[in-house]
């Protein structure tokens, strides 16, 4: 494999000069610079971008870190990804199905060969995650209270109560919850929001609770669910997936 040191001997170009036009940063003269980049491509040059990015610490990547695909995950990472590149960064998308697969993806961050993480979905708990954050930064849009991880998220407790109002002032009084898995802060943010609603309005069921770890399958088994209960000809589901852009999980 041809080096910097070959190009050297071949054109009479000091490495620096030679390095310079490879990286380039610094002042080259055109002359210099053709007589280089022309015997570059005649030795078959190829700069080694792992070797510059060890160097320098960082590859202006983020892992973007999801379980699996489901319609939401295309519309954030098409906003993401445009974000990223505005100040510099490209994105690599990891389906992770397995804690293993999870923790493989982020030990990437303990080697450079990402300059940071973020999480859609999670497998592993928080307390394992955040150990990788030394290394470097991990954000995620869920309901996180940890100094070393960003979190931005919103606070459904209110909203989700408000969702419940809308439909009850509208004369639904039987309301079903298809919700994320209990581990989630946002769902037992949700749960708060349902008990204390069912506190102040006795006369309302809320009863159909279903909860799941995963968004594949999800709509169809809660509809054959709720049909097969004894109250869906009166109750008014009140799916997640209705209200996803405001509240994400």
């Amino acid at each position: 494999m041809t080096t910097i040191y070959d190009l050297a001997k071949k054109t009479g170009i000091s490495k620096s000069t030679i390095s310079r036009v490879v990286s380039g940063n610094g002042y080259v003269s055109e002359t210099k610079r053709k007589i280089i980049l022309d015997a570059m491509h005649e030795m078959n040059y190829i700069p080694n971008q792992v070797a510059k990015n060890l160097r320098k610490k960082r590859t202006n990547t983020i892992g973007f870190l999801t379980k699996e695909y489901f319609p939401l995950v295309g519309d954030f990472l098409n906003s993401f990804t445009k974000i990223a590149a505005k100040h510099g960064y490209s994105v690599n998308v990891y389906f992770n199905q397995t804690a293993d697969k999870e923790l493989k993806t982020l030990r990437l961050l303990t080697t450079h060969a990402l300059d940071a993480v973020f999480i859609l979905t999670r497998i592993n708990s928080w307390d394992t995650i955040s150990s990788y954050a030394k290394f470097g930064p991990i954000s995620t849009w869920h309901r996180v209270n940890r100094p070393n991880i960003y979190s931005n998220f919103i606070d459904h407790y209110p909203i989700y109560y408000h969702v419940i109002d809308h439909l009850y002032k509208n004369g639904h009084k039987n309301i079903g919850h298809v919700l994320s898995s209990l581990r989630n802060a946002n769902t037992r943010a949700r749960i708060r929001a349902i008990d204390d609603f069912n506190t102040s309005h006795p006369d309302s069921n809320q009863d159909f609770r279903l909860f799941y770890h995963t968004q594949t399958g999800t709509g169809e088994d809660a509809a054959k669910k709720w049909l097969a209960d004894e109250l869906s000809n009166q109750a008014q589901l009140c799916p997640e997936e209705n209200f996803k852009w405001t509240l994400p999980a």
